[in-house]
């Protein structure tokens, strides 16, 4: 499915629902925490991941929100 303003919402939350609810492994080091709570901000939050992974940026991402 293409990413558009009308498909984001379904993406995001099916994008949500394959992540891991606890860490796979210990991490140490750089990474980066982006909160997005709220349909708004996690369309924000999965496109600038999107962005971050298409430009080669390897950097481990956190996704932070109150469900």
């Amino acid at each position: 499915m293409e990413l558009t303003i009308e498909t984001a919402p379904q993406l995001v939350d099916e994008a949500i629902t394959r992540l891991p609810t606890e860490p796979t492994e210990a991490k140490e080091g750089r990474g980066i925490v982006i909160a997005a709570g709220g349909v708004k901000f996690q369309i924000n939050a999965w496109v600038c991941i999107r962005m971050l992974r298409d430009l080669g940026c390897q950097l481990p991402i956190q996704c932070w929100y109150l469900g």
